[in-house]
C-alpha cells in the first residue's frame, strides 16, 4: 500500500485530538483557513493537521516570500494526559472526558513522527513584519518523509507534499498594546527546573531567555519577588525562597538593599516589560498571615515573617 498524507489547514483556535476522525468544532466548520489574515507587525497562527496511512518521520520546510519564510517556526502540537476535564459537561466545552488533550508546542528541530491512522497538529507561527506592503502572499509548506537508520520500518522511498498557504497583510499596523497584561512568574520554579541557585549568574542568564519570552507572548508586566511570593503555596507549606530585597535588622530598625531588584527591573525594561507586580504583602486565603521574608540578625539570616506572624500583628506591622 503506497503512503498517503492527509492535510488540512486549521485556525490557531481549533482544538485537533489525536485520533482517527478529525472532529472540527461548530465554530469553524465553515471557516476558509486557506487564506491567513493579519495586520502589519502582528503575529500570526494556524495549524496544520496532517493524518499518515504509515508509521513514518517526516520534516518541514516553508518557500515563498523570504521575509515570511525567515519569520516563520514550526512546533508540535503534543497531547497530555488529563483525568478530570471538567466535573460535568457544561455550555461550550469540547469534552468532559478523560483523554489525551492537545496543549504544548513542541519546537521541530530535525522531524516529527506519525503514528498510522491518527491526526496529528502543526503549529505554524509567522511575525508580520511592520514594514511589508499590503497584499496577498502565497506560502508553500513542504512535508517530506525523512529516514533513519534507527528506524529500520521506515521505507527509504522519496516521499514529499506541499500544502499551499495565503498570507493577507492588510494596510493598518497594530497600535501599541495599551492593555497592562500579566501572568504569575515563579522565580523559584524557574531554579527548581534548571538545578540552579536563584540569582546565580546562571539564573540571571535563564531568566533573560524567559523574560525575552514572555514580553514576547505580549506580557508587559511581571511579578516581582521583593520576597518569596505567598502565592500557590498550602497553608503552612513554604515555597523556596526567592528574595529580591537583602534585608538586615540591626538596632530595632530595618535596613534594605535593592541591588537585585534594581537589576531585575532593568533586565525586564531591556526584554520588553514595562510594569512590575510586587509581590503581595499578605498570604493567600484571607490574608491572614505575613508572608515568608528572611531578615538577617546579627550574622544569621532568620525567616522572621510567615505563618506564625499574624498579617495585623505589631511586628509585621512595624515592618511595613
Amino acid at each position: 500500500m503506497d503512503l498517503q498524507l492527509e492535510y488540512k489547514v486549521l485556525s490557531s483556535m481549533e482544538k485537533v485530538f489525536r485520533e482517527k476522525e478529525l472532529k472540527r468544532e461548530k465554530d469553524f466548520e465553515n471557516f476558509d483557513c486557506s487564506v491567513i489574515d493579519g495586520a502589519k507587525g502582528e503575529r500570526i497562527a494556524f495549524q496544520i493537521a496532517l493524518k499518515s496511512s504509515e508509521n513514518i518521520f517526516i520534516g518541514l520546510a516553508a518557500c515563498g516570500n523570504e521575509v515570511l519564510t525567515r519569520s516563520l517556526s514550526f512546533r508540535q502540537v503534543d497531547v497530555v494526559p488529563c483525568a478530570l476535564p471538567a466535573p460535568g459537561m457544561i455550555k461550550d466545552m469540547l469534552r468532559a472526558d478523560p483523554g489525551l488533550y492537545p496543549d504544548p508546542l513542541i519546537p521541530v528541530k530535525e522531524h516529527v513522527r506519525l503514528l498510522p491512522g491518527l491526526w496529528y497538529s502543526i503549529w505554524v507561527t509567522v511575525d508580520l513584519d511592520p514594514d511589508l506592503q499590503e497584499g496577498i502572499y502565497p506560502l508553500e509548506i513542504r512535508c517530506f518523509r525523512r529516514c533513519y537508520q534507527d528506524a529500520p520500518w521506515d521505507k527509504d522511498i522519496p516521499y514529499e507534499i506541499t500544502i499551499p498557504v495565503k498570507i493577507h497583510v492588510h494596510k493598518h499596523s497594530l497600535e501599541k498594546q495599551k492593555l497592562i497584561c500579566t501572568n504569575w512568574f515563579y522565580a523559584d520554579c524557574l531554579a527548581e527546573y534548571y538545578k540552579v541557585k536563584v540569582f546565580s549568574e546562571r539564573f540571571w542568564k535563564l531568566l533573560e531567555n524567559y523574560m525575552r519570552d514572555y514580553a514576547a507572548h505580549g506580557r508587559n508586566m511581571i511579578l516581582t519577588p521583593l520576597w518569596s511570593v505567598p502565592l500557590d503555596v498550602r497553608i503552612n507549606g513554604e515555597r523556596p525562597t526567592a528574595q529580591l530585597l537583602d534585608i538586615a535588622y540591626e538596632s530595632g530598625k530595618y535596613k534594605f538593599d535593592f541591588t537585585k531588584l534594581k537589576r531585575w527591573i532593568d533586565l525586564g525594561r531591556k526584554c520588553g516589560i514595562e510594569y512590575f507586580e510586587m509581590a503581595h504583602i499578605f498570604t493567600q486565603w484571607g490574608a491572614k498571615f505575613a508572608p515568608k521574608i528572611m531578615v538577617k540578625v546579627g550574622k544569621r539570616l532568620t525567616r522572621r515573617f510567615f505563618w506564625d506572624v499574624k498579617a495585623d500583628s505589631p511586628l509585621y506591622q512595624d515592618f511595613l
